[in-house]
């Protein structure tokens, strides 16, 4: 038995192999139709398991980790040293807080100089994330003492830097003059709980701060941390959220402040950003399900055009049934058949996946910055499996339900036909599910337009950005009553220079910071105070960025009272942006808390993506602590090799040694913040074509089917008088009423769809309609396109020659 149902196998496989050799063109439109299906989908299935469903290396318990925050409903930012220890104090259903932040600065390894990823953590880093070590030991408690200068490294870092030696212990890492001992390595993977922050070292925040950056104690406890800890067992997420809430109420009033009106959030995310980083997940499934969706319908209307060949066959399946076969022995032969391509085109797709994937790898299609997954993991391959699996029972399902329905006499010639209720619905289905992605590709193409046309609320273009950091061999202990002294002698010597046209300083530049939030106390305000982004500097760089003035003028360098406002802020405080001369007070640690008058009130500008909610901006015209280093902002056509080369000659001659680090233009930084945006829209496009293209491939095939399968009405019509017109009429007639209800359909499903889509990618304040005409608009004229081919079959239709045959 089991030899004869092989031998079937091996015969009805040649014989679907000969099929397809007749028609190679087809055969391999086909084969590529359904690689590309496979690809897209086992690529993106690939990404959201790599990206979603691992938990990160090297940590033990991973999901009992959260993101704690404070939040205003839109945005999810970071807490601080002070927050920590009240969090930390209290039973609120967490085992443990601990805190990082980051930074990039040069150091000395081994007498070779690199930039490292540093992570400075809080006590209990390493407790509270589960972190497992191959070597040494973890921070512990007196590690974060003034006197400790040791630290923990990368897995990656040892292999890098020591892979020559038997152990790294003991070995020092130099930066700013301090040396670091290193007293562990973390498990192989491992390079910090953040996805989107891979780190390199991770060094004691107590520690840095006091000796590395000689922050005043005071401030310390201020500074931004991003915290997270371990939900204890049997506490849930919304127990711990409750618990937050009844813990905001009980802190004490300098605790209120520095939450800054916004309330203490948790997030199952570990991201230094969860609601962006929520945001990126929602892609990922919305892409996944897509592309899952895109392979079922394109196996669905693959099937159909199988169908339209049916009748051609009619014959050649009566005969077999005429000499013995059975319905159970034709049924085979056509899954066989359907099977051998499918496979064939699975395969190739999850050769093509290896390659999309990597290309994934490389464009910002989502937003997402680390990714060192498999590129195919165990996972992702049964999916593989399980959708070729699937894809050939559908393909085979439409010629496999046409047998079963017809007798012999049928099967020995065509007949009079209508289009069934099945093939109607299918032709629904997909023609509603391509209306719905070509609408989501109009609607995120019409919001990167609006994107582009809105702007920052800047100029990028031809500004230049060099950053400043301390010497690796030297402490950094400046006089900072001399910042005024270098930014003047920078200015001057940039300013002399041809093609140099403004020069500014500022520590928190547009597309890669977010100001912290501060409460702000306006004078006969409409609020006691208002929220809004700090910024400590000189308004020089405003002038760089050609930042737009609504009212006033930004003030002088030596006017220290003087702040500018933006729209945001004067419209919360005020109710008008008519504000110039009216004072405010900004909190006791910013300039001792002196009042400060209103000189500018300049528009809206984003230090962000542009489509984040607009924020309230104080910027206060005087230097802070950190101004020394501040980055350098130049205006102009010179280029940076020219300008970093002044800006060293002024540096050489300064105490303490500074150096440009880095260099980049704002532009491109810009550009970085859209490069999402502008790869949603090209992926989103990419598949809106795949999809139209299947749903008009398979439209085709409904209408095909109905024309060769009703060959013998359209002779009997054209015997009887009907012309070519006549019969083009009647196909172009039966394709209206077939595509009809399947735009209807789309419609609906593109006015639900893009509802939820703007939610789901934080898009608002965009109207769905003019993208749902242009998705039904552009379906309506293929949908009329593709009638016109079987419309001119039916009128090639030669009574005298057919009517004979039969």
């Amino acid at each position: 038995m089991i030899r004869g149902l092989t031998n079937a196998l091996v015969g009805d496989a040649i014989h679907a192999v000969r099929l397809y050799a007749r028609t190679p063109l087809q055969s391999l439109t086909t084969l590529f139709v359904i690689a590309v299906a496979v690809a897209l989908a086992v690529a993106l299935v690939g990404l959201y398991s790599s990206l979603l469903l691992d938990t990160p290396p090297g940590v033990s318990n991973a999901e009992r980790v959260v993101s704690v925050g404070r939040t205003d409903g839109e945005r999810f930012e970071p807490l601080n040293g002070r927050l920590q220890s009240h969090l930390r104090e209290s039973s609120i259903g967490l085992t443990g807080v601990a805190g990082v932040s980051y930074l990039r600065q040069e150091a000395r390894l081994r007498e070779e100089q690199r930039h490292l990823d540093i992570g400075l953590v809080s006590e209990g880093f390493f407790q509270v994330v589960g972190v497992r070590l191959v070597e040494g030991r973890i921070l512990d408690a007196s590690d974060h003492g003034e006197s400790a200068r040791v630290v923990v490294i990368s897995y990656r870092l040892r292999d890098q830097v020591f892979g020559d030696l038997d152990s790294p212990l003991g070995e020092s890492i130099t930066i700013q003059g301090e040396r670091f001992r290193v007293v562990g390595v973390t498990a192989a993977g491992f390079r910090g709980v953040h996805r989107d922050a891979p780190t390199d070292i991770w060094v004691p925040h107590q520690t840095w701060q006091n000796v590395v950056a000689a922050v005043p104690a005071p401030l310390i406890e201020r500074l931004p941390l991003i915290l997270f800890g371990r939900i204890a067992k049997g506490t849930s997420l919304g127990a711990l959220r409750e618990n937050l809430s009844s813990l905001q109420e009980r802190l004490p009033a300098a605790a209120k402040e520095d939450l800054g009106g916004m309330r203490l959030a948790v997030s199952s995310t570990l991201s230094r950003d969860p609601a962006h980083q929520q945001m990126a997940e929602r892609q990922l499934e919305l892409f996944a399900l897509s592309a899952v969706l895109l392979a079922v319908i394109a196996a669905a209307n693959l099937s159909l055009f199988f169908l339209a060949r049916a009748p051609k066959r009619q014959r050649e399946m009566a005969i077999r049934m005429a000499l013995g076969a059975t319905h159970c022995r034709l049924l085979g032969q056509m899954f066989v058949e359907a099977s051998l391509l499918v496979v064939a085109g699975g395969l190739l797709g999850l050769l093509l996946s290896l390659w999309l994937v990597t290309g994934l790898k490389t464009i910002p299609t989502i937003d997402v910055d680390h990714w060192d997954g498999a590129l195919i993991d165990t996972r992702t391959l049964l999916f593989a499996m399980g959708l070729i699996a699937l894809l050939a029972a559908v393909v085979a399902l439409a010629p496999v339900m046409d047998l079963r329905r017809r007798t012999i006499l049928e099967r020995s010639r065509p007949c009079v036909t209508r289009i069934r209720v099945g093939q109607r619905l299918l032709a629904v289905v997909q023609v509603g599910v391509a209306g719905l992605v070509i609408a989501v590709a109009a609607f995120l193409a019409m919001a990167l337009a609006q994107l582009l046309v809105q702007g920052p609320g800047y100029k990028p273009e031809g500004v230049q950005v060099f950053v400043l950091q301390p010497d690796v061999d030297g402490p950094f202990r400046p006089d900072f009553r001399e910042a005024p002294n270098l930014h003047r002698q920078i200015r001057e010597r940039l300013l002399a220079l041809e093609g140099v046209d403004a020069v500014g300083f500022q520590n928190a530049v547009p597309t890669r910071a977010h100001p912290e939030q501060q409460p702000f106390r306006p004078e006969n305000g409409q609020k006691e105070t208002v929220q809004a982004a700090a910024l400590v500097g000189r308004a020089d760089w405003l002038r760089v960025l050609d930042v737009r003035v609504l009212r006033g003028s930004l003030p002088e360098s030596d006017d220290e009272l003087a702040v500018v406002v933006n729209r945001q802020f004067a419209l919360q405080a005020w109710g008008d942006i008519d504000v110039v001369g009216k004072w405010l007070q900004p909190p006791r640690h910013l300039r001792g808390g002196a009042p400060s008058r209103v000189a500018a009130v300049i528009d809206d500008l984003s230090f962000g993506h542009p489509a984040e909610p607009e924020r309230a901006v104080v910027m206060l015209n005087t230097l802070g602590v950190m101004d020394f280093a501040a980055d350098v902002l130049v205006r102009g056509e010179l280029s940076q090799d020219s300008l970093a080369e002044a800006i060293g000659t002024v540096l050489a001659d300064f105490t303490p040694p500074l150096h440009v680090t880095e260099r980049y233009a704002l532009q491109g930084e810009y550009d970085a913040l859209l490069a999402p945006d502008r790869a949603r829209v090209v992926v989103s496009t990419a598949a809106a074509s795949v999809v139209g293209a299947i749903a008009l491939l398979g439209f085709f095939g409904i209408l095909r089917y109905m024309v060769e399968n009703g060959r013998f009405e359209f002779a009997l019509r054209a015997a009887l008088g009907a012309g070519p017109r006549q019969l083009r009429r009647q196909v172009m007639w039966r394709g209206l009423v077939l595509g009809f209800p399947g735009l209807v359909f789309a419609f609906l499903l593109a006015a639900i769809g893009l509802s939820l889509v703007g939610g789901r990618l934080d898009i608002a304040g965009l109207s769905q309609w003019p993208a749902i005409l242009v998705a039904i608009t552009g379906l309506a004229l293929a949908l009329w396109l593709a009638s016109r081919g079987p419309a001119r079959q039916a009128s090639h239709t030669e009574p005298g020659k057919y009517l004979r045959d039969e």
